[in-house]
């Protein structure tokens, strides 16, 4: 009998000591594939914002590698990349965003990031695929002599929208 009163007493100091363990040191729940590439956009916009052009590009290539379907890490990579003035790169990110399904590709080429290759045959073949008009108002301005600068209004006509651009200010269209 007294062994059996042992027994029971160990097992109720058992199930005490049990109930008062620590729970186990709970980590920090992984990130989704969401919120990492929008952590990755998030810096590359604030590497974009400071200028920090190359640093830019390679945050974005990175984020593209982790998460290839995204458009807008590939609209982001293409504009540090147009910045930096590589016309081949920024135009294969540009293409890859649009297969990704980027919502206004048009649109898109219009970003003052592109300024430097806009004139690049590599960016106006590009252009040319998704809007022949687009491209013969490009030509038609360089055979005139004239071009968009910065303080410039330009207004483009796409499939039935109108778009006027000053600087960075865009309005109708897909905004």
């Amino acid at each position: 009998m007294r062994a059996w009163s042992l027994l029971l007493a160990a097992a109720a100091v058992a199930a005490i000591s049990g109930c008062h363990q620590k729970p186990a040191a709970q980590s920090q729940p992984p990130l989704t594939q969401a919120s990492a590439s929008a952590n990755a956009a998030t810096a590359i916009r604030q590497q974009l914002v400071e200028r920090n052009y190359g640093q830019a590009a390679q945050l974005a290539a990175t984020a593209v590698a982790s998460d290839p379907n995204n458009p807008e890490l590939h609209y982001l990579h293409a504009q540090a990349e147009g910045y930096l003035g590589n016309a081949g790169n920024a135009v294969a990110a540009l293409q890859k965003a649009v297969v990704a399904g980027l919502a206004d590709p048009l649109g898109a080429f219009s970003n003052p990031a592109f300024d430097s290759i806009r004139d690049d045959g590599v960016f106006q073949e590009a252009l040319g695929r998704l809007s022949p008009s687009a491209v013969s108002v490009t030509q038609a301005r360089k055979h005139d002599g004239s071009s968009t600068r910065a303080g410039d209004v330009e207004i483009r006509e796409s499939g039935g929208r109108e778009t006027v651009r000053a600087g960075d200010v865009q309005l109708g269209g897909d905004q």
